[in-house]
C-alpha cells in the first residue's frame, strides 16, 4: 500500500514535468542549441578519447605486456623493454601459494635478462632484451604476436625469435644459428648457440616501438644462461583480465609480496599516451562543465522567474518546495534527455564522417597515438550512458541553486497577496 502512495504522488509529478516541458520547449531555444550543442561535443570526443584508449590498451596489451603485470612489491619501476636485476627475480611458486583466488585469470610466467647477440656465420652484433617464455602462455596473453615464418622453440630447446629489425641487424634467418652472451646472477660471462626458430610479428599493426630489441626464448633456455639452478624463478608474471571481477580479484594481490602494474605503466611511452589522452579528456569536459554550467545557471535562473505564478499557484495549493523542486529536476532530466538525442544524432554522423574519411597513421607517432594503423571510432552504449550522465550531472548542479534561491514560499505569498 505504501508502494503504491509513493508512486502515486511520483507519477503526478512526472505528469506535470512532461506538460511543463511541452509548453515551455520553445522558449528555451537558446539553452536547446547550448545543451544540443554541448551533448554532441560530449559524446563525440567521449567517443574518441575511448575509442583512443581502448586501441592503446589492444595495442599494448595484445601485443607486448597483456593488461597487467605482477612484480615484487618493493620494486616501484617496471619498463619492459629494461631488464630487472637480480634481486628483483622471484619464485613462481610463491606466486602460485598466494594467490590461489586468481585462478581462471590468463598468466604467463617471464623472466627478461640483457643479452649480447652475434650472428653465427654473418658476425653481426646486437643487444637484445631477451625474455623467456612459457610460448602456449605467451600466445593467450599476447594474442597479437604471430608467426611470420618458421616456430617458436620447443621448452628445452635453446632456439630464439626474434623480430625482422632485430633479425635484419643480425642479417639471420630461420634456421640460422646466433652466439648469445649474457652474464650471470654472480657476474660471470656466460654464452651458448641458440637457433632462430621463427621471425615474429604484430598482428593488425606494421610498427611497434623497441620489437628491434626484443627476443623470446625458452624459460628454461633463458634461466640456463642466467645461471639460476631454481627452475621456478621469474622476473614478473604477464595477467590478462576480461571482466571487472577479474581485476577486482587481482588487485587484492597488493595486500601480499606482490603488486600489479597496469599495461600503460609497463612502458615509458606508453605512460605518455595514456597521460595525454587522459588530459586532454579532462580539459574538454572541464571546459564543456564552465561553458554548459554557466548556461544553465543564467537560463533557469530567467525561467523560474518567468513561471513564478506558475509556482505561485502549487504554493497556494499546498505544495512544499522540496515538491515543487522535484517537478522541475524531472522537467529538467526530460529537457535534458531530449537534448542529449539531437547531440547523439549528431555525434554518430559525425563519427560516420570521420570513420569514411579512412584517418591512417603517416608515420610512426601518429601510429602510437591512434594505436594502430587507422582510426575507426567505435561508440558504445556504455559510451554514450557515461555522456549522457555527465552531462544531466551538469544540467542539475547549475540549476539547483537557482531553484533553491528563487523559489521562497514566503516572498511567493507576498507576492500573491498583493
Amino acid at each position: 500500500m505504501k508502494r503504491g502512495i509513493m508512486v502515486g504522488p511520483m507519477l503526478a509529478q512526472i505528469k506535470l514535468a512532461w506538460r511543463g516541458f511541452l509548453k515551455f520547449r520553445r522558449r528555451r531555444r537558446h539553452l536547446t542549441l547550448v545543451l544540443s550543442g554541448s551533448s554532441f561535443l560530449i559524446f563525440l570526443f567521449f567517443s574518441i578519447f575511448s575509442t583512443l584508449l581502448a586501441n592503446q590498451k589492444d595495442y599494448w596489451g595484445k601485443t607486448l605486456v597483456g593488461t597487467d603485470t605482477v612484480i615484487l612489491r618493493r620494486d616501484r619501476v617496471y619498463d619492459i623493454l629494461k631488464p630487472p636485476g637480480a634481486d628483483e627475480y622471484f619464485s613462481l611458486a610463491g606466486f602460485v601459494k598466494e594467490t590461489r583466488s586468481l585462478d581462471g585469470i590468463i598468466t604467463a610466467p617471464r623472466l627478461r635478462i640483457s643479452a649480447f647477440l652475434e650472428g653465427y656465420r654473418s658476425e653481426n652484433e646486437d643487444i637484445t632484451v631477451m625474455i623467456g617464455i612459457d610460448p602456449e602462455k605467451e600466445l593467450l596473453l599476447t594474442p597479437a604476436v604471430y608467426l611470420v615464418e618458421g616456430r617458436f622453440p620447443a621448452e628445452e630447446e635453446k632456439g630464439i625469435c626474434l623480430f625482422p629489425p632485430l633479425a635484419g641487424s643480425l642479417d639471420v634467418r630461420v634456421g640460422d644459428e646466433v652466439i648469445v652472451y649474457t652474464q650471470t646472477i654472480d657476474g660471470y660471462l656466460n654464452f651458448d648457440l641458440a637457433v632462430v626458430t621463427g621471425i615474429l610479428g604484430y598482428e593488425g599493426s606494421q610498427f611497434f616501438p623497441g620489437d628491434y630489441l626484443l627476443s623470446y626464448a625458452p624459460l628454461s633456455f633463458v634461466r640456463e644462461l642466467k645461471g639460476l639452478n631454481k627452475e621456478e624463478i621469474v622476473s614478473e608474471i604477464g595477467v590478462r583480465t576480461v571482466s571487472f571481477w577479474d581485476r577486482l580479484r587481482l588487485r587484492l594481490v597488493r595486500t601480499g609480496l606482490f603488486t600489479t602494474v597496469p599495461w600503460f605503466r609497463s612502458y615509458s611511452m606508453a605512460t605518455t599516451i595514456h597521460q595525454a589522452c587522459s588530459f586532454f579528456m579532462v580539459l574538454i569536459f572541464l571546459l564543456l562543465f564552465a561553458v554548459v554550467g554557466s548556461a544553465v545557471y543564467h537560463n533557469i535562473h530567467l525561467m523560474v522567474l518567468e513561471r513564478m505564478r506558475e509556482t505561485g499557484v502549487y504554493v497556494v495549493y499546498g505544495a512544499r518546495k522540496g515538491w515543487i523542486l522535484t517537478i522541475w529536476l524531472w522537467e529538467l532530466l526530460i529537457y535534458t534527455l531530449y537534448c542529449a538525442l539531437w547531440g547523439i544524432a549528431f555525434a554518430l554522423l559525425f563519427t560516420l564522417l570521420i570513420n569514411n574519411l579512412g584517418i591512417y597513421a603517416f608515420n610512426e607517432i601518429f601510429h602510437l597515438v591512434l594505436g594502430g594503423d587507422e582510426l575507426i571510432i567505435r561508440p558504445t552504449i556504455i559510451i554514450y550512458l557515461q555522456a549522457f550522465g555527465i552531462l544531466w550531472a551538469i544540467v542539475t548542479f547549475a540549476a539547483l541553486k537557482p531553484l533553491f534561491t528563487r523559489i521562497d514560499e514566503n516572498k511567493i505569498m507576498k507576492l500573491l497577496s498583493r
